[in-house]
């Protein structure tokens, strides 16, 4: 039972990284960090469920950007990329804007 778990620890930081890199290309989105540290300090939550995951990121936007839609493409993104790399299916992915940044 340990291997799962020593498992699942290693998907979660891969899939963490995976919608780092999604989520941080997306126009409006300021501050993630680097993957491995973002996974840790809690930028990025993943939870399994068999072979669906619910990912829960933390970002910051530029102020001028309309909130919903950058959540929505970072949404997308992380969706794509995640499905795209993986055998997970994305079940959700929760997007919860911590900062506006002002110039």
């Amino acid at each position: 039972m340990a291997k799962k778990n020593q498992d699942d620890s290693m998907y979660m930081e891969v899939i963490s990284s995976l919608a780092s890199n999604a989520a941080s290309n997306v126009v409006g989105v300021t501050v993630l960090g680097s993957a491995k540290s973002s996974y840790k300090e809690g930028k990025f939550r993943v939870y399994m469920n068999g072979d669906e995951v619910t990912i829960d990121v933390f970002i910051d936007i530029m102020h001028g950007f309309s909130v919903p839609d950058v959540a929505f493409a970072v949404q997308e993104a992380i969706k794509s990329e995640v499905e795209g790399a993986t055998k997970y299916k994305v079940k959700n992915v929760n997007v919860q804007v911590t900062n506006v940044i002002f110039p």
